[in-house]
């Protein structure tokens, strides 16, 4: 299965349904926070090969090592993908690093030197 949130989905989907993988999921994020999405994720990603998200491009990081935290957490290793998109400003990059950082405080995302 392939979990393609938001962004290109279709043309995800449509590429690696040709490519044979033919389980393919394409849903919006489910949840309060980036924590509650990726154990969303997680937990509805079970036979997930690979899982597609598109986020803010200054969210990357966070997304990235939130959902990996939780998938590990359910005993997967899907191959992870996170684009990010639009333009980033100094201000959106300062706040998304404490952002960052009160979430590997909280267990909710794993640290660089832990992937």
């Amino acid at each position: 299965m392939i979990w393609v949130l938001k962004g290109p989905g279709p043309e995800m989907a449509e590429r690696h349904t040709l490519a044979g993988l033919t389980r393919v999921r394409i849903g919006e994020p489910v949840g309060k926070n980036t924590a509650e999405e990726a154990d969303h994720i997680a937990q509805h990603s079970w036979s997930a090969e690979v899982i597609y998200v598109v986020t803010s491009a200054y969210h990357v990081s966070r997304a990235y090592l939130t959902i990996l935290r939780a998938c590990r957490a359910c005993g997967l290793s899907p191959v992870l993908h996170v684009w990010g998109t639009g333009t980033v400003t100094n201000l959106q990059m300062q706040s998304e690093a404490k952002k960052l950082a009160e979430a590997q405080v909280k267990g909710h995302a794993l640290r660089w030197e832990d992937v």
